[in-house]
């Protein structure tokens, strides 16, 4: 699904959808000392499927953009599979800003302003029980300088923050 809207100096576009690709029905044979074949099977269903969303702003100078994404997939790590379940569904999430302004200072240059957030998470459903959570935010100032009609000069500068956890 899409919507567009516009009048003046305004502007919006909003999107989403849900993605999904048919489930892959499979069976998964490891080693298994416990077994008389020396081997297990275990039959899976492998999701493939998520939901995703954009959406963005302008308003004259000022403009903002945000995207969200999800995603379920299947692991496995058959080395312990015999021991316990240590497959399952793996689920990744990540969401997305953007904050700007442009200005211009003169005919000759140009400044613009972003404000952007970036979160990932990424989760499992069992064994190793694994989960990820880390966001990044960057500030940027960035000047456009026509110099003369063969030079043009870029500079500016960013300020970054990360940060993440894993716990397994």
């Amino acid at each position: 699904a899409e919507a567009k809207y516009t009048s003046g100096d305004f502007s919006l576009i909003a999107a989403g959808r849900f993605m999904k690709k048919a489930e892959w029905d499979a069976d998964l044979q490891y080693a298994d000392p416990a077994s008389a074949t020396g081997a297990s099977t275990v039959n899976i269903d492998i999701p493939n499927e998520g939901p995703g969303s954009y959406f963005e702003l302008n308003y004259k100078n000022l403009r903002f953009m945000s995207s969200y994404n999800k995603w379920e997939n299947y692991y496995m790590v058959a080395d312990y599979a015999f021991l316990f379940p240590s497959y399952g569904t793996a689920t990744w999430d990540k969401i997305f800003g953007d904050l700007g302004y442009s200005l211009e200072v003169s005919d000759k240059w140009n400044m613009d302003f972003n404000l952007t957030y970036t979160r990932s998470t990424f989760e499992v459903s069992s064994w190793p029980n694994t989960s990820r959570n880390s966001y990044e935010i960057v500030g940027e100032w960035t000047n456009f300088l026509n110099a003369t009609e063969k030079l043009d000069i870029v500079f500016g500068g960013l300020y970054n923050l990360i940060h993440g956890e894993e716990e397994v």
